[in-house]
């Protein structure tokens, strides 16, 4: 009634994997929906339990590169965040993401300028000195959040992700945090960026969203006006929520050359 009055059509709730919250209320009213595992690493266990619960595909590269000179770095000030967009878009080019994991720099300035010192730049450097790769993460209430990171192709650059989530994981132990959350895969998916996360830790998590529609009647006539454009019904509330919002890749259009 409260949201109603206000001209709220409808919710839609994250909830954090590593906050506990009691289900049953969200399960009486409106849909929640489990969309998968992440991945948790408990800093509260000792250094030498954290690198056996490491996979011995990661702890080999990361003592490999410790050897040749590879060093992991902070950049709390973020001195080189315009080196991290470069390399975070050259990933994203890369692996063939969606265009809405594009985030402009004005982005990522703005996310260090709303949580200050709770947002951390981190990189690894070759031995000349060249940042191979470079990640974003925040801290907060003593959990320490993997954001968003890229790595270069060629050389050690793969492998410079796992030194990068090495260091932070060993920094935020020493800072007396008590959870490195990785998340999960790509929309909570169990894919290679899950797999490759999980190499980290085989602490999991649940992560669950809920979705209330406040007023029915507004949200069908969108969905209905959504289906009118678009030609196809819209998601169940357990799908894509608000369905309405539902953005459709763009239909390719053909030259005239490929046409010929």
């Amino acid at each position: 009634e409260y949201l109603r009055c206000r001209n709220v059509c409808c919710i839609l709730l994250r909830f954090h994997p590593l906050i506990p919250i009691p289900l049953k209320p969200f399960q009486a009213s409106g849909h929640l929906v489990t969309h998968g595992e992440t991945v948790n690493v408990d800093l509260r266990r000792t250094t030498e339990e954290l690198w056996s619960d490491t996979r011995r595909d990661f702890r080999n590269p990361i003592n490999r590169m410790n050897r040749l000179g590879h060093r992991f770095e902070l950049d709390p000030n973020a001195i080189h965040l315009g080196e991290f967009v470069k390399i975070y878009h050259d990933t994203m080019t890369r692996v063939r993401a969606d265009p809405h994991y594009f985030f402009s720099q004005e982005y990522f300035r703005g996310l260090k300028g709303a949580l200050g010192d709770r947002f951390m730049l981190a990189h690894t450097r070759d031995p000349s000195g060249e940042i191979t790769s470079s990640g974003i993460f925040t801290k907060c209430s003593g959990i320490v959040q993997y954001h968003l990171s890229g790595n270069k192709l060629g050389g050690e650059g793969s492998d410079g992700s796992k030194l990068l989530l090495h260091g932070i994981r060993q920094w935020a132990k020493e800072q007396g945090c008590e959870h490195f959350h990785l998340g999960g895969g790509v929309g909570a998916k169990n894919d290679s960026l899950f797999l490759f996360k999980s190499g980290f830790s085989s602490g999991r998590a649940r992560f669950h969203t809920w979705r209330l529609i406040v007023d029915d009647p507004v949200y069908q006539r969108l969905c209905r006006r959504w289906e009118g454009i678009n030609q196809m019904p819209v998601d169940a509330p357990t799908g894509f929520f608000p369905a309405y919002r539902k953005m459709l890749p763009a239909p390719e259009v053909l030259t005239v050359r490929q046409c010929a």
